[in-house]
Parts: C-alpha cells; structure tokens; sequence
C-alpha cells in the first residue's frame, strides 16, 4: 500500500504545477506591432487527463495465523472403585484353659510376741521391800516366822528379781547419794531433789551417759547438782559383783540434798 501511495501523490503534484503553467501563459494577451488589432479567442481550459497509473504493487498477503482451537477440558478422572470390604476371618475357637494346680497355702510362722519394755525399778521401793523381809520383833504373845513380801517391783515378774539384788541396789543408791555431794552451803541447796538413771551392763559398766529425768533444769542450783549427780555415777564404776539380773534395766535413784546434807 506505500507504493500506491506515492505514486497517487506524484501524480496530484504533477497536475497542479500544469494548471499552474498553463494558466500564466494564457493570462495576458501577446502584443504584436503594426498596431493593427488582434483579437484572441481563447479556447476553454485543457482537458486534464489523469496519468495512467502502472499497475499497483501487490503485497504478499499474509495470512493471519488462525486462532488456536480452545484447550480441551481435561476429562473428569473416572471413579475409583470402592474397596472390597474385607471378608470376616472365622474365629478361632477359644483355647481350653489349662487348670492352674493351686499352690498348698504353707502355714504361716507364728510371730514371737516382742517381750515388753520393762519399767524403770523404784529403788525406793526395793528397799521398802528389803526392810519388809527383816524378821519382826515378837509383840506379846509368841508369833510364827514373818510372810515374805511377795508384792513384785514395777516392771519385773514376781520372783524375777531377788532379795540379794534389790539390797545390792539400795547400797548402790546410798553410795551414789554420798558420792553425788551437793552444795548445801548455798541458800536453797538443801532443797534439790532430782531423779537420776543408770543402765549397767553385767560387767558393771554403764551402758550410755546416765541420765536426769525429774529436777527443774531452768534452777541454777538445780542444774549444778545435776552435774554432780552425773559426775558421781561415772565415778562408781566399776560396780563390783553387779547382780546379772540388773543388768540392762533402767535404775532410777532419787537423791535428795536435806537427806545428802545431814550425813
């Protein structure tokens, strides 16, 4: 189409400059001399032809390429086969239980009973029960041998302890209370009174530190005699010929300072 173009513009171009020429030479009558009038006439406008045009230049045509088809839509997937439910398995028959021989119960041990604790012995008491044992002065008429005290010291089986060892425990008290010597010279001195324990063993040893178990442990006096008490009790051992049946109970001795003072 550009060549075609061209040439219908050269063409117009080229018309326009005849008109153009032709017209300026017609325009004005020539002047000739002899003074004799001329008269033109003047032929209308020329005809105008248009140029013939060559042949216009045909262009390869280009085919427009053809629109592409639409993309096919993709199948739907075809369905899945539904799963074959799984065919019940019989059930095993259940297995005779074997008979469990029951174990023969073994006949339980009897549990030794635990002996009780003994009680601390009342060395007052033992010896209220060795001046009980005394024979008796006759009064008026004549009186037969005096009953023995049958009356058991607390914690110990009638007949466990004997006559031998509660009077070796109530001189053992008396040696301790003159051993023990409290400050009498102090006022209120001679009112201690305190309690003191002691475990000896059979060769007459103490087994463990003697101990205070009654006496106000807040009186200074008090707690001084304490100290005392203690000292004189590891001061007498070893106690010579202990009696075995002692051995391992609790002694408790009562020392009283008016009694301790007054020796």
């Amino acid at each position: 189409m550009a060549p075609a173009l061209v040439v219908s513009g050269v063409v117009h171009v080229g018309a326009l400059l005849a008109v153009i020429f032709l017209g300026g030479i017609f325009k004005k009558p020539m002047e000739m001399g002899g003074g004799v009038p001329v008269t033109l006439v003047a032929e209308g406008p020329p005809i105008l032809r248009e140029a013939p045009q060559g042949p216009e230049e045909q262009l390869p045509q280009v085919e427009e390429p053809a629109p592409l088809p639409p993309e096919p839509e993709p199948a739907p997937p075809p369905p899945q086969p539904k799963p074959t439910p799984p065919q019940p398995q019989p059930t095993p028959p259940k297995p005779t239980p074997t008979p469990t021989p029951k174990p023969t119960p073994t006949p339980a041990k009897p549990t030794p009973a635990k002996p009780s604790p003994r009680s601390p012995l009342d060395l007052d008491r033992l010896l209220s029960d060795v001046q009980s044992t005394k024979p008796a002065k006759p009064a008026g008429g004549r009186q037969g041998p005096p009953k023995p005290n049958t009356t058991p010291a607390p914690g110990a089986s009638p007949g466990e302890i004997s006559q031998a060892a509660k009077g070796y425990a109530n001189n053992l008290g008396k040696d301790l209370g003159r051993r023990w010597n409290p400050n009498c010279e102090v006022e209120g001195g001679d009112r201690v009174n305190i309690t003191v324990q002691l475990i000896i063993s059979s060769n007459g040893r103490l087994l463990g530190d003697p101990k205070i178990i009654r006496g106000a442990k807040d009186d200074p006096i008090t707690k001084a005699a304490m100290t005392r008490a203690i000292m004189a009790a590891r001061a007498s051992e070893p106690f010579k010929d202990f009696p075995p049946e002692l051995a391992g109970e609790k002694l408790n001795f009562n020392l009283n300072a008016q009694t301790a003072c007054s020796m």
